[in-house]
């Protein structure tokens, strides 16, 4: 990053505060909790169904791709990281694989090697549920499975974006005051 940009992202987040950085965040207004129970969540990569952790995580982020989308492949290792940075904070990470064919996502999948589950929504249910009009998105729920955040695609300044609100989501302080209790 250039001198010149990091001033720049330094006035703007001083003068605007940390929402100046969020300029892909999407707003929502659903306050309805997401229920796992309500959907048989197939894996990609198995015939197998994700079984949902209990108790529950005290975040999920969930990461809508699909193999033919370009910005889905740049975030994949940005995400990959963060998910091994995060999991042992219980913070679970969950791939929706929107390919219209399973098997799409099973061979990017295989060029990728991903450490958190990737699930594939055969029906569109949950692209349904979250609004998903665009890929790559990314929805973070707290521990009633709410959405606090979501993004829309995946930009230079992402990264950057997205590490500072993990880091304000799941700081120790918010992670004790949400205690992983479902």
């Amino acid at each position: 990053m250039t001198k010149a940009r990091s001033v720049f992202i330094l006035i703007l987040f001083i003068g605007f505060g940390p929402k100046a950085l969020a300029v892909n965040a999407v707003p929502w207004t659903d306050s309805s909790a997401f229920k796992p129970e309500q959907f048989e969540l197939p894996l990609v990569t198995s015939t197998s169904l994700f079984s949902w952790p209990k108790p529950s995580p005290r975040f999920v982020v969930l990461d809508f791709w699909a193999s033919w989308c370009g910005p889905c492949a740049k975030s994949f290792p940005f995400y990959e990281q963060e998910f091994e940075k995060w999991k042992k904070h219980g913070v679970l990470f969950l791939g929706i694989n929107m390919d219209s064919d399973k098997a799409l996502g099973q061979t990017w999948l295989k060029e990728k090697a991903s450490d958190f589950p990737q699930i594939f929504d055969s029906k569109g249910e949950l692209k349904r549920m979250f609004q998903i009009q665009s890929l790559p998105r990314l929805v973070i729920l707290d521990h009633d499975l709410k959405v606090v955040k979501a993004y829309r695609g995946f930009y230079a300044q992402s990264p950057e974006t997205l590490k500072f609100v993990f880091k304000e989501l799941f700081s120790e302080t918010k992670m004790k005051a949400q205690p992983n209790t479902k």
